[in-house]
């Protein structure tokens, strides 16, 4: 499918961007409620309004939000950003034996478009934004719930999810010519 095609080529740029600035990849599995974990990993991510089951990232990848967080101060789904920290509670770490332990506590993200209050006093941080991962229910009558951070990775998107965005700039690979 396209989607899952397009995480693939969101995936190799991020393997690519790690293998080149030797920055740590960070595996992010979404936490569940309500559900056996093994079930609430095959609800895919529409279920969870598009919140991954997991969710790789590291340092200097780029981003998109993906839930309206403080539409007034810039912050909604397609604000495009860089992760610039990744931070863990005292003694959690992505390896941690622990499932619960292997959640980021944050995820320091710089919107260049954020325009609300300052969460750092350096100005070259005016814009870096820390995020928590958020819980969302599933869609229908299931009673599962996930959480996890509401971002996917911003190098390779759908014409649908760009559909509407303001970009500063786009690429358009066509696989095939076009016909008339």
């Amino acid at each position: 499918s396209s989607a899952a095609s397009d995480v693939y080529k969101r995936q190799a740029y991020l393997r690519q961007m790690v293998r080149e600035s030797r920055k740590p990849l960070v595996r992010i599995d979404a936490k569940h409620t309500g559900v056996h974990d093994d079930e609430a990993k095959k609800l895919p991510e529409e279920s969870f309004n598009g919140l991954e089951k997991e969710l790789e990232v590291a340092e200097d990848a780029r981003v998109i939000l993906i839930s309206n967080l403080a539409v007034e101060h810039g912050l909604m789904n397609g604000t495009q950003g860089t992760i610039r920290r990744i931070i863990f509670r005292r003694g959690h770490h992505p390896n941690h034996e622990k499932p619960e332990c292997r959640q980021p506590e944050v995820i320091v993200v710089d919107f260049p478009k954020y325009a609300g209050p300052r969460f750092y006093d350096d100005l070259e941080r005016a814009t870096w934004v820390p995020l928590r991962a958020v819980t969302r229910n599933a869609e229908g009558d299931t009673g599962a719930t996930r959480t996890q951070f509401p971002l996917i990775l911003g190098w390779a998107m759908t014409p649908w999810k760009a559909q509407g965005m303001t970009l500063d700039l786009s690429l358009i690979h066509i696989s095939e010519p076009t016909r008339q």
